[in-house]
Parts: C-alpha cells; sequence; structure tokens
C-alpha cells in the first residue's frame, strides 16, 4: 500500500475513504474517518535482501512482481517509484533481513533512506523483531504533517478540477499556470549540462526562470555510483 493513500483515507469522508470516491471531496463537512479512528504512525518495512534490486528495477511495474493473475490489470506502478514512495512518506523505516546482507550493504540502504527521508526513524532488525514503542503512540502525527505534501488528495483535487472546469470555473493551476511534475529516469544525466542548468536555475534565468522549487537525486555519466542531491 502506499502510505500517503493511508493518510488520505483520514482527511476523508466515511462514506468514501474505503472506495476513494473522487467525487465526495475532502471533508465536505460529513463525518471523518479521523473522527473515530486516529492515525498514529506510518511504517514502512523494507528487505534489505532485495531494496536496491527493487530500486533500481527500472520499468518493471508490481504485474512484473506478482504476475498478472495477482494485480489488478489497471495496476501499472513500477516498482522503483513504489518503493521510494514508501519510504519518503514514511514516519518510521524498519530495514528488516539485515542478517541476509553484509553490513556494508545494510549501511548503504540506510543512506539512502535517510537522505530520501531525513525525517524518518530507521531501525535495523532481522525477522521483524521491532519494540512495539517504537511503532505505536509514537506522536508523529502524520496526517498533519503529509497533508503539505505535493501529491496530497491528488485524485481528489482532480476530480474536483474536472468538475470546476465542466462548470467554467478555472482552478489556480490552470488560470496561472502552476503546476508540479516529476521527472524519473535511468539514463545519467550530461554532467557540465546539468551544472549549466542549475546555474540557470539560480540566477532564474530561461528556461529555468519560472521554475518555484525543484529538488531530487541524480546520477551523472561518469561518476554512476554516486547519487547527487539538490
Amino acid at each position: 500500500a502506499e502510505p500517503l493513500l493511508v493518510a488520505e483515507a483520514f482527511a476523508l469522508p466515511l462514506r468514501s475513504a474505503a472506495g476513494r470516491d473522487p467525487s465526495a471531496g475532502e471533508g465536505g463537512g460529513e463525518r471523518l474517518l479521523s473522527s473515530v479512528a486516529r492515525l498514529d504512525t506510518l511504517v514502512t518495512v523494507v528487505d534489505a535482501s532485495a531494496f536496491f534490486r527493487y530500486i533500481q528495477s527500472g520499468e518493471a511495474t508490481l504485474q512484473d512482481l506478482y504476475g498478472v493473475d495477482k494485480v489488478a490489470p489497471t495496476d501499472n506502478r513500477k516498482l522503483a517509484e513504489l518503493l521510494a514512495c514508501q519510504v519518503e512518506v514514511a514516519d518510521v523505516v524498519v530495514v528488516n533481513k539485515v542478517d541476509l546482507v553484509p553490513a556494508t550493504t545494510v549501511h548503504a540502504i540506510v543512506e539512502v533512506v535517510r537522505r530520501t527521508n531525513p525525517e524518518a526513524r530507521v531501525l535495523e532488525t532481522s525477522f521483524g523483531r521491532v519494540p512495539v514503542e517504537a511503532l505505536l503512540c509514537t506522536g508523529k502525527n502524520p496526517l498533519g504533517r503529509w497533508s503539505a505534501h505535493p501529491k496530497w488528495m491528488e485524485d481528489v483535487r482532480q476530480g474536483w478540477m474536472l468538475k470546476a472546469i465542466q462548470k467554467g470555473v478555472l482552478p489556480e493551476t490552470l488560470e496561472y499556470g502552476v503546476g508540479s511534475f516529476v521527472y524519473a529516469r535511468e539514463r545519467l544525466f550530461h554532467g557540465p549540462r546539468l551544472h549549466s542548468f542549475l546555474q540557470r536555475l539560480h540566477r532564474r534565468e530561461h528556461p529555468a526562470d519560472k521554475v518555484i522549487r525543484s529538488k531530487g537525486f541524480v546520477y551523472v555519466a561518469g561518476c554512476a555510483d554516486v547519487a547527487a542531491e539538490w
């Protein structure tokens, strides 16, 4: 499951939280799931023996991993993107099966997790042995923290946007041309070209003059074993 979708369910009306009906909207004056249940902590368990295989799987999907008979035909989510999302949004990341890999691999996994999500607590373990107090009643309050995530209520907003356009009302994203996107490719960046673009981004020069905010990890040709970030 995607942790962000789990968190979103607590901000939806009870009658739409299970089915995630975009037309139901967010809140809307109805009783919310959070009124009868509390979202305490978002936990992601990482398989140390398969982490890098999955994160470097490129275009591989859940259907490739589990088979078409066990995954919905419309589910085309990529393994790498799903794993990255699970790590990025978690309050606690449990790196499990550390007994199956060298200590250097465990260290590398922990470094990737901490760079992806600096605020998460990272636990290393085997056989899923984790103190209960590390997972429950932590006071993390993920609902409040992740409601500012750029993808928060994305499906709800898309449903609202469609209704607004049909009524002749343009949302700010269309009226003012403000939007967001995620670029993810296996192809390595050209170092000098990327450096030139980032300099233009810093000086707010074309073609980066309209970028309000950007962040990410990159791999550059010539040093593909090192992940750079900004």
